[in-house]
């Protein structure tokens, strides 16, 4: 299975790797809960799915999704529980 951050519809899409049968290829999976935004991106470990949103709009936090492909659903989500600020250095 390839999965892809399909970052301009907002959403994750799985689709099946065999090259054996072309009807292989209508297996399409697609994720797109509420509150995903643009999706920047997107890692597996096993039959899991993490992914990472960027940001999309003030009303979307940036935040990640444990995702199951093959349930086409959101296992959970997590988020940063604090903000690091960037500084800058001026000589």
């Amino acid at each position: 299975m390839l999965c892809i951050a399909d970052r301009e519809n907002r959403r994750v899409v799985c689709v099946g790797a065999e090259l054996r049968s072309p009807s292989q290829y209508s297996t399409t999976l697609s994720v797109q809960p509420p509150g995903l935004g643009r999706v920047f991106a997107i890692t597996s470990i096993g039959d899991l799915v993490f992914a990472v949103n960027g940001p999309t709009s003030p009303q979307i936090a940036v935040q990640g999704f444990t995702i199951s492909p093959f349930g086409e659903s959101v296992l959970d989500t997590w988020a940063p529980t604090s903000v690091v600020s960037q500084v800058l250095l001026v000589s």
